[in-house]
């Protein structure tokens, strides 16, 4: 256990002892800080970390992660996340660096080093600083700095806007003609239900019910294929209507299945994985259809944002849109909005519909 004496210039001295005999102190202004440092200590001697025996300004990076990490709670695939980004990035950089020497302007220098090379995209260098800070902070939080320095960074690099692509009815038609039977489903269904690649590609039969015109959002797989969740993003199952033709293209795909089996698989009848059907069928699709030369080719996640652009069109509210999509909340609808390009030029349209007669 910690101990604590006061000090004659009425300041808290704080001493914890190590598993290996030594001990770490450190004096604070008072005696709650104290405690909240000491108790950061003890709550990682608890989960077997190892502790500088003469001074915690020794720490460093690489040290406090291997306790800091199997401490963190979350999802399977932001954590296969994070441990990549750990040893490709800051391990190799940062690992052997003491906490204490870590500071604002040597991380813009890392920083800006990564973006000018090209070595990292913007938004990989903001999910790589985002896992920094989280790892700072936790050390903030047990004592072991006094700030954490991603805090007093220059503003990172910003993540240019992508051209917001939006396959319109058209378009979805010649996909269709260009596509293989078993794939006509999911990409009607991508494109009326703005259902995610991990959402359609994990659909299992048990989820779809075609008397009622619905396919419920149970399960999510990653891009190699494997169930990771057993929910959507967002951590709430969800229902999305089928039109009369996609429970048509959906029926021969469910018929004669066990209920746990995919509705969409493999050729061979596995399950799919994202970059063989991009590769494989997606790609091909697309340079066999009928599509405007001029415009940039879609990708399979633009058959999300076409649904919700069209459902918005078609007067569905933003509530009933959210529900469908499976928005975490409504701030998302302001990207569709934004970036509908002829949304100003309906706007006059729908304000004149009705108009206000005072007289």
């Amino acid at each position: 256990m910690a101990s604590y004496s006061d000090q004659p210039n009425g300041r808290v001295r704080a001493v914890v002892r190590t598993p290996a005999g030594g001990k770490i102190q450190r004096v604070f202004d008072t005696r709650a800080e104290a405690e909240v440092w000491a108790g950061g200590l003890e709550v990682r001697k608890q989960h077997g970390a190892k502790l500088p025996v003469r001074s915690a300004r020794k720490l460093t990076l690489a040290a406090y992660y291997q306790s800091w990490s199997p401490r963190q709670r979350g999802a399977e695939s932001t954590a296969k996340k994070d441990i990549a980004h750990w040893r490709n990035h800051l391990e190799p950089e940062w690992g052997r660096v003491p906490l204490i020497r870590i500071t604002p302007w040597g991380l813009d220098q890392w920083v800006t080093e990564l973006h000018k090379k090209k070595i990292l995209g913007p938004a990989s260098i903001r999910s790589v600083v985002y896992l920094l800070s989280k790892i700072l902070s936790g050390a903030k939080r047990e004592g072991l700095i006094e700030t954490n320095p991603v805090a007093a960074m220059e503003p990172l690099p910003k993540v240019p806007e992508s051209e917001f692509r939006v396959v319109d009815r058209a378009e979805i038609t010649s996909i269709l003609a260009a596509s293989a039977r078993p794939y006509q489903a999911m990409w009607l269904v991508a494109w009326e239900t703005g259902m995610r690649w991990a959402e359609f590609a994990g659909v299992p039969v048990r989820a779809v019910d075609l008397d009622a015109k619905l396919l419920r959002v149970v399960q999510v797989i990653d891009r190699n294929g494997e169930v990771t969740k057993l929910y959507p993003k967002g951590g709430k199952h969800r229902a999305v209507p089928l039109s009369d033709l996609a429970v048509e293209l959906l029926a021969p795909l469910v018929a004669g299945k066990g209920p746990e089996e995919f509705v969409f698989t493999a050729s061979k009848g596995g399950p799919l994985r994202y970059h063989n059907v991009r590769k494989r069928v997606w790609l091909p699709t697309l340079a066999k259809a009928d599509l405007d030369p001029g415009q940039r080719l879609p990708g399979m996640h633009q058959l999300r944002h076409s649904a919700g652009t069209n459902l918005l069109a078609k007067g569905a509210s933003m509530v009933e849109v959210q529900a469908i999509l499976g928005w975490s909340d409504l701030r998302m609808a302001q990207v569709y909005v934004h970036r509908n390009a002829d949304y100003l030029a309906r706007a006059p349209e729908l304000l004149n519909e009705a108009p206000l007669d005072w007289d």
